[in-house]
């Protein structure tokens, strides 16, 4: 790690800092919308140049001569290549080593994966902010409300490529622990025994750019546990959908419903209607809602 740069950095970042503070203090009639743009604005740039000089003092990442690439064979060192990168407080330059393998024809930066670096120019914690406005509204809104509360600036067509793309990850996420719950039983869980859980599961038509329609299914689980006087207060609620069928998808369901509590609840109550059948099915006494669960008590169906 090179700390070369170190006073000369946090001398720069001291001066900025300074600089603004004379500037909150003796500029005449400053207004408070005035101010905190500017102090935002340069919050920003020195956010981006500590972490700029923090990712530079690490090293570039150059691990020899040759080391394995992409396809397992042996890449060799290429040279240095500038990234730009987007994070949330401010756009960055990181400087790092680049290697090329002539077996497969690819490049590869040892720095990019540690880091979370991809193709575009977003970091980890741009493309988890995209996400999670792009999971709630339209894109190109999306794209513009993070824009004003957070600077960062993406398109539309950006927000979706990248909203959809951890989408996907997640979903791969959930489907894999369904499928290895079902396989090698639950996971452990150690959340306190609800008083009462409810699990609601419903269906709503998505409809398409085309003008047709495609069916989601839609649950909630949501623990309740017993106050002072021994009401019912309710906690965090997990909201899930996928466009899976019923039944698969009333294993989904099923293990959420694990996961905050299901077997030692006190009472259990499941919401949902005829056509969810199939992922009520999951949901039923008998203990087949996990391949080992014993869901016996205070089951509601309606």
């Amino acid at each position: 790690m090179d700390d070369s740069t170190h006073p000369a950095v946090l001398a720069e970042l001291a001066r900025e800092l300074a600089a603004r503070w004379e500037w909150l203090r003796e500029t005449d009639t400053l207004d408070l919308g005035t101010a905190e743009h500017a102090v935002r604005a340069r919050r920003l740039a020195i956010g981006g140049r500590l972490l700029e000089a923090g990712v530079a003092a690490r090293g570039s990442g150059q691990a020899g001569p040759r080391v394995p690439g992409p396809c397992g064979g042996a890449a060799g060192f290429e040279g240095y290549r500038v990234k730009q990168v987007q994070p949330v407080v401010g756009w960055v330059a990181i400087r790092r080593a680049y290697d090329w393998c002539r077996e497969c024809g690819r490049g590869h930066g040892p720095l990019d994966t540690g880091f979370g670096l991809t193709r575009d120019s977003h970091s980890p914690g741009g493309r988890r902010a995209i996400a999670r406005l792009g999971a709630l509204l339209p894109f190109a809104q999306a794209a513009a409300t993070l824009a004003e509360v957070a600077g960062v600036q993406t398109s539309a067509s950006s927000a979706r490529v990248v909203t959809e793309a951890v989408g996907t990850r997640r979903e791969q996420e959930v489907a894999g622990a369904v499928a290895t719950a079902w396989c090698d039983g639950r996971p452990p869980t150690e959340v306190p025994a609800p008083a009462r859980l409810a699990v609601a599961l419903d269906g709503v038509l998505v409809p398409g750019a085309d003008g047709a329609g495609k069916e989601a299914k839609v649950g909630v689980v949501a623990p309740e546990q017993r106050g002072p006087s021994g009401e019912l207060r309710r906690a965090a609620r997990s909201d899930t959908a996928s466009f899976a069928p019923a039944a698969a998808f009333g294993r989904r369901l099923a293990l959420e419903a694990h996961r905050r509590g299901l077997e030692a609840a006190a009472e259990v109550v499941v919401l949902g209607d005829g056509a969810e059948s199939g992922a009520r099915w999951a949901m039923e006494p008998g203990g087949r809602a996990l391949p080992d669960g014993q869901v016996h008590r205070g089951l509601v169906p309606r």
